[in-house]
């Protein structure tokens, strides 16, 4: 296949601007001549890339689909042309983890412990984070692993470049302030708590735990009523403990609320499950990157159950 870097970068730049005018300025040659260069691409590939009107251009699937797996690779190569230029060295390896809360405590301590024993001039750019932003900064390719709330639609969700395991799963609890009635006992039955006032999640920027709140109230025979909506970690944990309302979380979070008067009830009965899951983009797959993967592997085996079993 005849495809060189500066016709991978014509597309690119096309890809990005839909203007055949603008691109061919930004890479300083002319319009035909970029024209040529699709063309020629496209012939190559034997693919449309590009839909092309009088007044418009727009991407085909097949060009989606392209620029989507080379965005990643191109960003890799750009930054490492820019880092010989500028320090005339090679960088010390750094690896990009976007990561939810419990997962950040939970998980990333035990990565870079037993990361660091094999790499030891690895370096660790940690984001705490929602899970959306986190699965959207890897789609990006922006970072290279995420460990985020398993999304429900995990097929529209996990696409090719993208690639995932699921690591951890945990029942439901009921999160109450510690001087709730039911904070001394060992379980609860949900249905008991349908006249509490309870504190939800955005299903917009939570929304795995809103639906898994959703679910486990309905099995309960009871809609959730709902005295705040939207309220991340902290604001969340200030509710609860001064009885504002309760909420309902993964069991895996309940070490984020040690620091409040806050108490976990395991819930009666109940089949619903949350899962931690870690997510890559295959396309800035790296030694280093296989070697996380391989200590997240051996460290938390996959759950016995079903990979992906919330409801």
């Amino acid at each position: 296949m005849n495809i060189n870097y500066l016709t991978l970068r014509s597309f690119l730049e096309i890809a990005k601007h839909l203007n055949f005018s603008k691109s061919a300025h930004q890479l300083n040659i002319s319009q035909p001549a970029l024209s040529q260069k699709i063309k020629a691409l496209e012939e190559e590939l034997g693919v449309l890339l590009l839909n092309r009107s009088k007044n418009q251009v727009t991407l085909t699937k097949e060009g989606e689909f392209l620029y989507r797996t080379l965005v990643p690779s191109f960003t890799n190569i750009d930054s490492s042309f820019k880092h010989l230029q500028q320090f005339k060295s090679v960088p010390k390896p750094v690896l990009h983890i976007a990561a939810t809360p419990s997962a950040a405590m939970s998980i990333v301590p035990t990565l870079i412990k037993r990361l660091k024993e094999q790499h030891p001039l690895l370096e660790f750019n940690i984001l705490e984070t929602l899970s959306s932003q986190a699965l959207d900064y890897i789609k990006k390719g922006d970072f290279d692993m995420a460990l985020i709330r398993t999304p429900l639609d995990i097929s529209a969700e996990f696409q090719q470049p993208l690639r995932w395991r699921t690591v951890t799963r945990s029942p439901l609890s009921v999160a109450v302030a510690k001087e709730h009635i039911i904070s001394g006992y060992n379980e609860v039955d949900l249905n008991e708590l349908k006249e509490e006032d309870f504190l939800h999640y955005d299903p917009k920027t939570s929304s795995t735990l809103y639906y898994l709140m959703e679910y486990a109230c309905m099995s309960a025979g009871f809609s959730p009523k709902i005295v705040a909506k939207g309220a991340e970690f902290m604001s969340r944990a200030v509710l609860i403990s001064n009885g504002i309302g309760i909420s309902i979380i993964p069991e895996d979070m309940i070490q984020l609320y040690s620091a409040y008067e806050i108490k976990a009830v395991p819930i009666k009965d109940i089949s619903v499950m949350s899962s931690i899951s870690m997510v890559w983009n295959e396309s800035r797959d790296n030694d280093i990157l296989r070697d996380a993967r391989k200590v997240i592997n051996e460290s938390f085996p996959a759950p016995i159950s079903s990979a992906y079993n919330h409801i």
